[in-house]
Order: C-alpha cells, then sequence, then structure tokens
C-alpha cells in the first residue's frame, strides 16, 4: 500500500480518536485497529462504516472548494 496512504490513515485514527475509541466505533480490537497504522485501514471497513471513514474525505473535500 502507498505510504502516502497508509500515513492518511494514521492520522484518521487518530482524528477519530485513536486506537480503542474507533475499535468500540466499528466492533473491532484496539490491536486490529492498530495494525491499519502500518498497513492500511482495510477498503473493505471504509466501504462497511461510510459514515465514520467517507465523511472525514467529504468534508475537507467540501473545505476545499469553498476556498475557490
Amino acid at each position: 500500500m502507498n505510504q502516502d496512504k497508509i500515513e492518511a490513515d494514521r492520522k484518521l485514527i487518530a482524528e477519530l480518536g485513536g486506537n480503542t475509541v474507533l475499535a468500540k466505533l466499528i466492533g473491532v480490537t484496539p490491536q486490529r485497529v492498530c495494525n491499519w497504522k502500518s498497513r492500511g485501514i482495510p477498503p473493505g471497513i471504509k466501504i462497511d462504516f461510510p459514515e465514520i471513514f467517507l465523511q472525514k474525505k467529504e468534508t475537507a473535500e467540501n473545505s476545499g472548494s469553498l476556498k475557490d
């Protein structure tokens, strides 16, 4: 996986509250979330929880378009 995408996933995990908070939100173990910091968040997880993962991206895209 691309290092930039992995770094973006690390930042997203932190923004969402860290390993334990994110794990509780989606029903997985904190260790699994911790693994995503080095491997990236699996695309299937992002698709299964669009309200958590896709809103951050949409918000960033929308804020960027307001500057034009």
